[in-house]
């Protein structure tokens, strides 16, 4: 598959409901209306034809056929305003960001609706309540046996701990499907999952591109679900600790593994200062109310 990127040097300047695009390295100049605007924008990150009007028709409201997409890109190409790039296996490893590269694992389209229709069938309530009971619990075992838990007091780790650091990685892979199950609950679109290397740490991702008209509350309980697995998994973990008694090794790992988790959850997830963590997000939900791409 074909991707593309808009050319770099480029300026739009809306003129009499209409946009200029100068190419400042050429001087040449194009007039292109209001939709072909908004289709050029989405190629300012390196894409697709098929991701971007799935972008357009959910963030932009505009439906435009196939074709006729094909058939505009392959005249911003022509016009040199596109540039090319060969979608060969190895170049499924995108640039994104500032130190992130990222590789696409899976579509979750089709386990995620499957696990939405049953949802809606045994209703959110019933679901969201076990799941809050082993949250609670596992916060007060903790809380109350944090002295015990906590393995990075000291310098002495266990020669399993990168055993166990390994499931608590690949744990975050649950992390992400409570956040593309709670989108699609609402009728976002989930496109992918994978793993990106952003800021140099690698970790899971969940895109996920979110309605024109979905209000802030939603978003909200789309950010804050995958901090919910993880404090059920935390419950799942102390409750299995609390009663492993005279098991030393078993309780040994899980105190690895809940600190482990702790960690993540705290300094890189949930950490408003760390850019794009959902905690970040969540603050900048509140500061600007900007609409877009969740992930």
């Amino acid at each position: 598959m074909v991707r593309f990127k808009l050319k770099s040097g480029l300026t739009f300047t809306p003129m009499d409901c209409r946009y200029v695009v100068l190419d400042t390295t050429t001087q040449s100049t194009y007039r292109i209306g209001e939709t072909e605007y908004k289709i050029l924008k989405q190629f300012a990150e390196l894409t697709n034809p098929e991701e971007v009007s799935l972008k357009l028709r959910v963030e932009e409201g505009v439906t435009l056929p196939y074709d006729s997409l094909y058939r505009f890109i392959q005249q911003a190409v022509t016009l040199d305003l596109l540039m090319t790039e060969s979608g060969a296996k190895w170049r499924r490893f995108l640039p994104g960001g500032a130190f992130e590269y990222r590789v696409k694992l899976f579509d979750p389209k089709r386990p995620l609706s499957a696990l939405t229709g049953i949802v809606r069938k045994i209703r959110p309530a019933l679901v969201l309540s076990p799941a809050a009971a082993l949250a609670v619990t596992g916060i007060l075992i903790v809380a109350s046996n944090f002295s015990e838990l906590w393995v990075f007091r000291g310098f002495s780790i266990p020669r399993y701990a990168v055993s166990v650091g390994v499931l608590v990685y690949l744990s975050s892979i649950g992390h992400e499907m409570m956040h593309g199950l709670v989108a699609r609950y609402f009728g976002f679109e989930v496109t992918e999952i994978g793993v990106h290397l952003h800021y140099f740490l690698p970790s899971f991702y969940c895109r996920i591109f979110r309605s024109g008209e979905a209000g802030r509350r939603q978003v909200l309980k789309v950010l804050l679900a995958g901090c919910g697995f993880d404090l059920a998994l935390l419950g799942v973990l102390a409750i299995t600790w609390r009663l492993s008694v005279g098991a030393t090794e078993l309780r040994q790992a899980l105190a690895v593994a809940i600190s482990m988790l702790l960690a993540k959850a705290v300094l890189i997830q949930m950490n408003p200062l760390f850019p794009f963590s959902d905690g970040f997000r969540i603050a900048g939900l509140f500061w600007t109310g900007k609409r877009g791409t969740l992930q």
